[in-house]
């Protein structure tokens, strides 16, 4: 009988830790979200549906994680060990590329005092700060701060696949140091097909 009141005192345990791991997995998602939920799904909000979620789910939840915790520890070990193994499983073509910038797509060198006269916003309306980049001033402030003295900026537009959606088209600045392409800015992103009109 001793046995049965350990494994039940383990299993109360267990319990306790899954509701503060789930706790804190709440108190970490934004309040909105479930206002968007509900929204999106009136019928969560009915009475029946309350009494579901709110009652009969997490009291059979709790029952079974005490009186079956070693399936509940295992469940719990194996989702924390496959998210970490799930990047490594990824096949190498599939994994996420980082955006480059090839030789190959370099335009002309220019000082930075060039690009900032070139790359001023004008807007008419005034919803754009006149500034070399207009709303993307701080990003190139942050370049010309990055970059190394005596490395050269040049221009350039490169195709690019992102992994979801149609090719595209970036162009920007990049720093040249030594020969060695560092930093990028981008200061657009198109449609690939965006400049011959298709």
């Amino acid at each position: 009988m001793i046995y049965a009141y350990a494994y039940l005192c383990v299993g109360v345990l267990t319990l306790i830790s899954v509701l503060g791991a789930h706790m804190w997995q709440v108190r970490r998602e934004p309040a909105s979200f479930t206002h968007l939920v509900d929204a999106l799904h009136p019928e969560r909000i009915t009475f029946k549906y309350l009494l579901l979620e709110k009652v009969l789910v997490p009291v059979l939840t709790g029952l079974f994680i005490v009186l079956a915790w070693p399936i509940a520890c295992a469940v719990m070990l194996g989702m924390k060990f496959s998210r970490k193994s799930k990047a490594s499983a990824i096949p190498v073509e599939l994994r996420r590329k980082e955006f480059a910038v090839s030789p190959s797509s370099l335009g002309c060198s220019f000082t930075l005092d060039e690009i900032e006269r070139l790359e001023v916003i004008d807007d008419p309306l005034g919803a754009t700060p006149r500034s070399p980049f207009g709303h993307l001033n701080a990003h190139w402030e942050k370049f010309k701060s990055d970059a190394a003295p005596g490395s050269e900026i040049w221009s350039f537009r490169e195709k690019w696949q992102p992994r979801w959606g149609a090719e595209e088209t970036r162009s920007g600045y990049v720093e040249l140091r030594q020969s060695e392409i560092g930093a990028v800015f981008i200061k657009a992103i198109e449609p690939a097909d965006f400049r011959s009109g298709a």
